[in-house]
């Protein structure tokens, strides 16, 4: 499987009942509770995010992905080029991700790394009209996810496929 298209798993727009019609910031202060924080404590910071990015995708606007990425990083890059080929094609795309395992692998200064295990969960095409075409289901895929605290709130610095 390409790079691209195991990113685009682990990152595609993610449509979260839970959020529906909220979006919740990824603050860092929110999260930085114990000296070494639980891994629900990050899980829920990678939840957030993933759903911020799925509300720049659901609206189109590329610049909403720099509260998801830090600033420069190859992940924000292929993000916003991802989007902006989606939006040329007069499409929108809902992709739920199903995070299905989150282990904490480090957890340096300003900096966690996880080990993610997800897949997408029936993705969908939606044209202006409104007519919708599914896409192929993704299949579960381990990622190793870094995290880096911001002025901002925490943002994905980078994400790498792991075979297996």
């Amino acid at each position: 499987m390409g790079l691209g298209l195991a990113v685009l798993m682990l990152l595609v727009a993610v449509v979260d009942s839970r959020a529906a019609g909220t979006m919740v910031p990824a603050d860092a202060a929110r999260y930085e509770t114990a000296a070494a924080p639980r891994i629900g404590h990050w899980r829920h910071v990678l939840d957030d995010l993933l759903v911020l990015r799925a509300h720049a995708f659901a609206a189109g606007r590329p610049a909403m992905l720099g509260a998801v990425y830090q600033a420069r990083s190859p992940v924000l890059t292929h993000d916003r080029a991802m989007l902006r080929s989606w939006q040329r094609r007069g499409l929108r795309v809902s992709t739920p991700i199903q995070l299905r395992r989150v282990r904490l692998v480090a957890h340096p200064p300003g900096r966690v790394v996880l080990r993610t295990v997800d897949r997408l969960d029936h993705p969908v095409a939606i044209a202006g009209d409104g007519s919708r075409r599914r896409l192929p289901q993704g299949r579960a895929t381990a990622h190793r996810v870094l995290l880096v605290a911001t002025p901002k709130g925490w943002r994905i610095g980078a994400v790498r496929v792991l075979s297996g």
